[in-house]
């Protein structure tokens, strides 16, 4: 169940989202990223331009938060209410038999967790990096991780900002939504759970 608070004014605090915002900003603090002068800048103009926007404008906004995240060279986003939770990368022990995207399993919380390796390539990474994370993804309860190398931020992703690709194969293609303008592939995570559910 999402947590909120009514304090600042009334409005509803997501603490939920604001874990997640905390979990990716430790990912990046681990992986030594570094914040220019400009890149400061750029941040603060934007969130400067986003308290001046009217509420009512900012509503009419079809837009949702998303995280960013690298497998290998490719780029990706998971809607940010899917995700459970940013782990540290672990052990990947590989399933004999198993088609992709899934690689194997892993330890998380006392449960053995499905890790599927989402690339357009045979394979990607097997083993976690340094800066290796699994996205721990579901609805309301973790279903699968995301094995990812990087994970980058999280950002507001409009619904009309991505276009379906006419270049995925078979498989990919009942789990990807469509990639935006800067070639960022959006999952579709209800989809890859649905399939998973399916083959149980």
């Amino acid at each position: 169940m999402m947590r909120r608070s009514t304090f600042f004014g009334g409005q509803g605090l997501d603490w939920d989202a604001l874990r997640m915002r905390l979990s990716v900003a430790e990912a990046q603090l681990e992986e030594g990223a570094s914040m220019t002068t400009e890149d400061a800048r750029v941040i603060l103009d934007e969130r400067a331009r986003a308290l001046a926007r009217p509420i009512e404008a900012a509503a009419e906004l079809d837009a949702s938060e998303v995280i960013v995240f690298h497998v290998g060279e490719e780029t990706y986003a998971v809607p940010l209410e899917n995700v459970v939770e940013v782990a540290r990368g672990a052990g990947i022990t590989p399933l004999p038999g198993a088609e992709r995207p899934v690689i194997g399993v892993t330890g998380w919380r006392g449960r053995i967790l499905t890790v599927l390796d989402v690339s357009s390539t045979a394979v990607s990474q097997r083993e976690p990096g340094a800066e290796s994370r699994i996205l721990v993804l579901g609805e309301r309860h973790a279903a699968f991780g995301i094995l990812a190398s990087r994970i980058e931020s999280v950002r507001r992703l409009a619904a009309g900002s991505f276009t379906p690709s006419l270049e995925e194969s078979a498989g990919r293609a009942e789990y990807v939504r469509g990639m935006t303008n800067d070639a960022i592939v959006m999952l579709d995570v209800p989809a890859l759970i649905q399939r998973f559910r399916a083959d149980t």
